[in-house]
């Protein structure tokens, strides 16, 4: 049974929702970058700053940066310093994280996410700045998929030895 709440409750949650609002957006104001993108690197439409409640199951608390075109569906978190990804290197970055990820979560192949990505950076002959699946184009992601179903596919390979001994 839902109690009635008094004029008193909602006028203070009605505030505290004021405060929680003018908060975001004075977050927002700061995570617009400077080396913002400006053209779209897929089709080569003009780039805008966007709120993310459309491309995140109407969470508005992020600013994305997002291609003009509607065809194109490329965008990117302001915040995250990612580059503009389109559906399929989406798609290839977070298939590029499941099996990362598995590098250090199921196959405890490395410690920490840290040292994956630093293992990672010397694979790719790529520095460990620039070292990460939001920078990565699809061509990347899926080279990334190889090395890491290769490294858990030895990792297998020896544990498999171990046990039959």
């Amino acid at each position: 049974m839902k109690m009635k709440r008094s004029i008193y409750e909602l006028k203070r949650d009605g505030r505290e929702q004021n405060k929680k609002n003018k908060r975001i957006k004075k977050e927002h104001k700061r995570k617009i970058r400077d080396d913002a993108p400006k053209v779209c690197p897929f089709c080569g439409s003009p780039v805008v700053v966007s709120h993310s409640a459309q491309y995140y199951n109407g969470d508005n608390t992020h600013l994305l940066y997002v291609c003009t075109n509607s065809e194109c569906k490329a965008y990117a978190n302001a915040s995250h310093k990612s580059t503009l990804a389109d559906v399929a290197t989406r798609r290839a970055r977070q298939e590029a994280h499941y099996y990362f990820d598995q590098l250090y979560n199921e196959a405890q192949i490395f410690h920490s996410r840290t040292e994956a990505y630093i293992w990672l950076s010397k694979t790719l002959n790529i520095p460990s700045d620039k070292c990460h699946m939001k920078f990565f184009n699809e061509k990347t992601c899926k080279e990334v998929v190889k090395i890491c179903k290769n490294k858990l596919n030895n990792v297998n390979k020896i544990g498999n030895i171990i046990q039959q001994r």
